[in-house]
C-alpha cells in the first residue's frame, strides 16, 4: 500500500509540474507571437538559403584566384541578364556542380531573396553561383598594363566593348574557364583533365584545315605566361587593328602566333607551347 501511495505521490508531482512549465511558457511567449517567431525564422531561414551570393570585388580578393573557377561577364550596366545569359550561367552551373560559376557585373544590386526577378529566380537554384560586383573599376584596372588605357577614358568616347577588356583582366588577376555570356551553354561536364590550359579553334567549315583561335571559351591557370602577353597586346592595341568587341580574340591570335607559333591552326601544325592545347569547337 505504501509503495502505491509513494508510487501516485510522483505521478501527481510529475503532472503538477509539466502544467506549471505549460503556463509559466504561455506566459513568456503568447500564442500569437509564439506563432510570429516561428514564422520569421521560418523565413528568414527560406531567404537566407535560396539568396544569392554576392560579393564586392576588392583588391587582394584571394577567392576570386581558383584555377577550377567558370568565369563570365555581363558589363552593359544593365544590373540583370536576359533569357539567355540567364540559360548560359544556369547550364553551367548545373553540368559543373563542384565548380564554381562567378559572374562579374558592373551595375551593383542586392538580393534579399525576395525580389521577383526571373533571372534571379533561376540563380537562386545553385549554391556554386557567386556574383561579384565591380563597384570599383579603376581599382579592378589597376596595377595591369591596361590601367593608364581605361584611366585615359577613350572607351567612354567610341563606345567601345568593355567585356573584351575585363575579361583579360579577369583572366590576369584569377585565371579560369572563361565562357562568353552571350553565346556558350554548357550541355555537358566541362572535365578538369580536358578543359585545362586550352584555346578553342574556330574553322569556317567542317572539312576546313584552317582556322582562328576564338574568345568565346578559353582556360589558362593563374599566372600563366600568355595571359601576360594578352594583356599586353590589349593594351598596345590600335583601334584600327581589330574592330570594337574583337579585340581579345585579336590579341590572343597575336600571343598564340608569337609565343606558340600559331598562325592559322591546322591539323599540322606544330604547336610550340607545350603547356597549352588547341581544341577544335564541337
Amino acid at each position: 500500500v505504501q509503495r502505491s501511495y509513494r508510487l501516485t505521490q510522483a505521478i501527481i508531482a510529475t503532472a503538477v509540474a509539466i502544467i506549471l512549465t505549460c503556463h509559466l511558457w504561455l506566459i513568456a511567449f503568447p500564442s500569437g507571437e509564439l506563432t510570429k517567431a516561428i514564422s520569421q525564422d521560418q523565413s528568414k531561414g527560406h531567404s537566407a538559403e535560396h539568396a544569392v551570393k554576392i560579393v564586392q570585388w576588392q583588391h587582394g580578393y584571394l577567392e576570386a584566384i581558383d584555377n577550377r573557377r567558370i568565369v563570365m561577364h555581363e558589363t552593359s550596366g544593365r544590373g540583370c541578364l536576359n533569357a539567355r545569359q540567364s540559360c548560359a550561367i544556369e547550364s553551367a552551373a548545373k553540368n559543373n556542380p563542384t565548380r564554381s560559376v562567378q559572374l562579374f557585373m558592373r551595375q551593383p544590386f542586392e538580393d534579399s531573396g525576395s525580389r521577383s526577378d526571373a533571372w534571379l529566380n533561376v540563380l537562386r537554384s545553385y549554391n556554386n553561383v557567386e556574383i561579384i560586383q565591380l563597384s570599383d573599376e579603376m581599382q579592378y584596372f589597376n596595377n595591369t598594363a591596361l590601367f593608364g588605357w581605361y584611366m585615359s577614358a577613350k572607351w567612354q568616347q567610341n563606345g567601345t566593348q568593355l567585356s573584351d577588356y575585363f575579361r583579360s583582366v579577369s583572366l590576369f588577376r584569377g585565371g579560369g574557364l572563361l565562357l562568353d555570356l552571350d553565346s556558350v551553354v554548357t550541355i555537358k561536364p566541362l572535365n578538369w583533365m580536358k578543359w585545362n590550359n586550352f584555346f578553342v579553334v574556330k574553322r569556317s567549315d567542317r572539312n576546313s584545315l584552317d582556322g582562328r583561335v576564338t574568345a568565346k571559351m578559353l582556360h589558362l591557370i593563374h599566372g600563366h605566361h600568355l595571359i601576360d602577353e594578352v594583356i599586353l597586346n590589349m593594351a598596345n592595341m590600335d583601334s584600327k587593328e581589330a574592330p570594337n568587341g574583337r579585340r581579345f580574340g585579336a590579341a590572343i591570335e597575336a600571343s598564340v602566333s608569337r609565343i606558340c607559333g600559331v598562325n592559322e591552326p591546322d591539323e599540322h601544325f606544330e604547336n610550340r607551347c607545350l603547356d597549352v592545347r588547341f581544341i577544335d569547337e564541337e
